[in-house]
């Protein structure tokens, strides 16, 4: 393969992958200047991205030798959902060890893949606009994965990310309404991975998170900030950033949705919907 350093990281692609190589080259470049400057947050010690033409050559370059070896013996128990995934993810972040990794599908593959939860979320975008999009999103990944983020936060931490990156909103106004008919706050604290048999709730919770990380940085900026250094538990954070925020952190996560949900609504509401 063919690589190139970014900085931080380097760029792992295969000689016919050069103009995709360029664009996601030039994007995670840019990435890495916008997580920082948000978040604050320190690049991994060993960080690798990867243009991925398929799933099985990604975890066949990516991972080191003793996680290779352990993901060859393990192949069945995580194969088939990964397959699954791979037909509707234009992207990845993976952890082995200490490496990060991230794969970004090629425009021609990201063409062919499953797009419709995509439509449901995002505002329409080129092709190549998808794969900045879909590099910034799990770089920010890689750099958070240590952290034990809660829930909504870990994904909100990249969306909102990726709107920074492009200088306005890249996910649909009306998804607020989805977001704001939850009626519950219970997964706010969990950390869950994409879930393909049930993409209607997987999709309700990224946008959760989104509204939610959103909302705090537009009324209190830098709040997520100073807790994203600190070595707590995702439990611990979540209640200082509310605590942060002016709220009860020591109330659950449903009371804490329902205290925060008509501000979400009354905040974004001219946004929205004039």
């Amino acid at each position: 393969m063919l690589s190139k350093s970014f900085g931080p990281g380097m760029l792992f692609y295969q000689h016919d992958q050069c103009d995709t190589a360029d664009l996601v080259f030039t994007a995670c470049k840019k990435s890495v200047g916008v997580i920082q400057q948000l978040w604050g947050l320190p690049a991994p010690s060993d960080l690798r991205v990867y243009i991925m033409t398929s799933w099985l050559q990604f975890f066949f370059h990516a991972p080191p030798l003793p996680y290779k070896i352990l993901m060859a013996v393990t192949f069945p128990l995580w194969a088939f959902k990964t397959n699954r995934l791979w037909k509707i993810a234009g992207g990845w972040a993976q952890n082995f060890g200490s490496r990060s990794t991230i794969g970004i599908k090629p425009p021609e593959l990201l063409e062919q893949s499953d797009l419709r939860i995509g439509k449901r979320i995002f505002i329409p975008q080129e092709t190549t606009t998808k794969i900045e999009n879909n590099a910034c999103h799990e770089l920010t990944h890689a750099f958070s994965l240590h952290l034990p983020l809660a829930g909504w936060l870990r994904e909100g931490l990249t969306t909102y990310t990726v709107d920074r990156f492009f200088g306005r909103p890249t996910i649909k106004p009306e998804t607020l309404d989805l977001v704001l008919n939850l009626a519950t706050g219970e997964d706010l604290l969990n950390v869950k991975p994409f879930d393909v048999s049930n993409p209607d709730r997987t999709i309700a919770r990224f946008l959760q998170g989104y509204w939610l990380t959103r909302y705090l940085e537009e009324t209190h900026p830098g709040v997520i900030r100073s807790f994203l250094q600190t070595s707590i538990s995702s439990s611990e954070m979540h209640r200082s950033i509310v605590n942060g925020c002016g709220k009860d952190g020591d109330a659950g996560a449903q009371e804490f949705w329902e205290t925060i949900r008509p501000e979400l609504a009354a905040h974004f509401s001219v946004a929205t919907h004039s």
